[in-house]
């Protein structure tokens, strides 16, 4: 069994529009913003996250009455925003929340990786 990778959309980036709906931006990558390997984006996939314990259960992610699934990664971006942290794209590693890790730290994660 070999796993292939499916090849659209390729996206580093998301947001969401007014209505909470997901949305991949692929246009932020020709932004300056977009470029480099640490940037901030809008919003997350939902399927992969990183965050401390205290943090999740502080935020209260993953609560049923945030909408069904397919928002967790709005719920996820919206609760760090609103709360003081960052959603963080590492090209290395995917999608990483920073809400009390430091941004120093992952650096060195994707380093050893």
């Amino acid at each position: 069994m070999k796993w292939i990778g499916k090849q659209s959309p390729q996206s580093n980036f998301y947001r969401f529009d007014k209505t909470m709906h997901f949305q991949y931006w692929k246009a932020f990558e020709k932004r300056e913003e977009g470029k480099g390997n640490l940037c901030e984006s809008l919003s997350l996939q939902g399927s992969f996250f990183m965050i401390t314990r205290k943090k999740y259960w502080e935020l209260d992610i993953c609560e049923e009455n945030f909408g069904s699934w397919g928002q967790q990664g709005v719920e996820v971006a919206m609760k760090t925003w609103m709360s003081g942290g960052r959603v963080v794209v590492n090209r290395n590693l995917g999608m990483l929340i920073c809400s009390e890790l430091k941004v120093e730290t992952l650096v060195s994660l994707s380093s050893k990786w």
